[in-house]
């Protein structure tokens, strides 16, 4: 009877273990990380478009991923044209297929005159002197279709483009408004 006992309370954490491993729906392992990058063009000299959040879908749940400098991030479109591109965010995720990307901007201000001083993103970037035009920037959030993986302690870096000759739009003279058209140009990772 002891001797049942024993190997019962053996048994016992051993099939705890095995029965409660949960669904990973066949992944598992440490996350992977996601790189978002940005690459563009934008009418003028300079376009300065604030970016404030980002998010990357899997199965209906978004997942936000951390801005760098963890604050907005204002990137000048036309000093990452000719395939250079700027880190917009990154973070570790879960690892498994993603199939959206979601984009908060919340400001954009185009120029005219003189392009704006490097960096090419950053937290804040100084205005370019001369003259400017405010762009209408509709509330919410940028929807961009992505199909791509994340795999465990591997990195997936996404390269968005996004297309200012489309996205900004004069309704008016000086008067502009943003419908913003942007696309995943490239996935490397596994």
């Amino acid at each position: 009877m002891l001797r049942s006992r024993s190997r019962r309370a053996l048994l016992a954490p051993l099939v705890l273990a095995v029965g409660c491993g949960g669904d990973s729906g066949g992944v598992t392992g440490p996350p992977g990380t996601l790189v978002v990058r940005l690459r563009g063009e934008a009418p003028g000299t300079a376009a300065l478009v604030t970016f404030t959040a980002l998010s990357v879908g899997q199965d209906g749940q978004f997942t936000p991923l951390a801005l760098v400098d963890g604050s907005p991030r204002t990137c000048d479109l036309n000093q990452l044209t000719r395939g250079r591109s700027e880190t917009l965010g990154t973070s570790a995720l879960p690892p498994g297929h993603y199939g959206q990307l979601r984009v908060v901007i919340s400001s954009a201000t185009l120029y005219f005159t003189n392009q704006a001083n490097p960096p090419a993103c950053a937290p804040r970037i100084p205005a370019p002197r001369g003259r400017a035009a405010s762009v209408s920037v509709p509330p919410g959030e940028v929807r961009i279709a992505a199909q791509f993986d994340v795999a465990s302690g591997a990195t997936t870096t996404l390269t968005l483009e996004f297309d200012g000759d489309r996205s900004f739009v004069e309704t008016a003279t000086d008067v502009w408004a943003l419908r913003a058209v942007i696309r995943v140009a490239s996935v490397e990772g596994p």
